[in-house]
């Protein structure tokens, strides 16, 4: 699992993570945030909602943990940081699933703020769409206005069988 930390040191260049999944997969990011100054202080964290066939999830701990989504993508999360305390987080992002997942290739990135005593880091992460290919093969009788079985997939039809009944001669 790609790791960021938020530290107000490292140059926002190389606090970037990128990930492929495929459709209906999970990308999931761990990030750290931190107090390197010299006092307690009061830290916001905001970050990205989910959009254009993307969910977006984040949990106040690196497995498990509770959903702290809506508090993160609305106003901000708010944690008190003693002196070098920190905070891990995770995200996890999910392209929908097929067929209606965003195209291959679609990024959806997500920048995390954090801010506080008057400063402000950021990373960010990228989760791209792979391709999938999937053959769909669906069967109906003439006349019919449906196909039988849209989006199952088998190699060897079991459920995928249409009969028709025709009078001899």
């Amino acid at each position: 699992v790609p790791a960021i930390f938020i530290d107000g040191k490292t140059p926002p260049a190389l606090q970037v993570k990128s990930q492929s999944v495929a459709p209906g997969a999970n990308a999931t990011y761990e990030f750290r945030v931190q107090n390197d100054g010299n006092r307690t202080q009061s830290y916001t964290i905001g970050g990205t909602a989910g959009s254009g066939g993307f969910t977006v999830q984040y949990l106040d701990a690196l497995s498990g943990g509770n959903d702290v989504t809506g508090a993160i993508t609305g106003g901000g999360l708010t944690y008190s940081l003693n002196v070098g305390e920190t905070r891990d987080l995770r995200l996890v992002v999910s392209p929908g699933a097929m067929p209606n997942s965003p195209a291959a290739g679609t990024t959806l990135p997500v920048s995390i703020t954090l801010t506080g005593g008057g400063t402000t880091d950021a990373v960010r992460t990228n989760t791209t769409v792979t391709a999938v290919d999937q053959a769909d093969a669906m069967v109906r009788v003439n006349g019919e206005t449906a196909y039988l079985t849209n989006d199952l997939y088998e190699t060897t039809p079991s459920t995928q069988v249409k009969g028709l009944t025709v009078n001899p001669g």
